[in-house]
């Protein structure tokens, strides 16, 4: 899935909320190509799931991710998550979601041991001037 997808993508909602749920679909993306390489969600596809979980109650208003686990396992056509937690400390894990916090705004990212390597808004934010507000790890 391309960086960026969410500051131009079709489905308004998804534009101006979405940014955890592009994470966790990134994430599943990645999984999956170590399959299927070039494995990639289409814009059609997106939408698709992203109503799909709205009606099986795992996302709420506002693109509010209500059950991250149930959402990746789903991707994943497999059970190899049970569980959520919020981390102040950075985790262990390979991938995780990252929480970024100013005042007014949240926002979510995809990151590895190394830092921050996807954005769904753009590839060229100024994280920086995001502090870390906390970390989601899903094992």
């Amino acid at each position: 899935m391309r960086e960026g997808i969410q500051s131009n993508f079709e489905h308004e909602e998804l534009r101006h909320f979405g940014c955890y749920f592009f994470v966790l679909l990134r994430w599943a993306e990645i999984l999956k190509q170590e399959n299927t390489p070039n494995f990639e969600y289409s814009d059609d596809v997106i939408i698709t799931l992203f109503n799909l979980f709205k009606e099986k109650g795992w996302i709420g208003n506002n693109s509010f991710i209500v059950n991250p686990v149930a959402i990746i396992n789903y991707l994943q056509k497999n059970k190899i998550f049970r569980t959520i937690y919020i981390s102040k400390i950075k985790p262990s894990v390979p991938l995780f979601p990252i929480y970024l916090k100013k005042p007014s705004i949240g926002h979510f990212v995809l990151a590895n041991q190394n830092g921050i390597f996807w954005d769904s808004w753009s590839p060229k934010a100024n994280l920086h001037e995001f502090p870390i507000d906390s970390y989601r790890v899903i094992e």
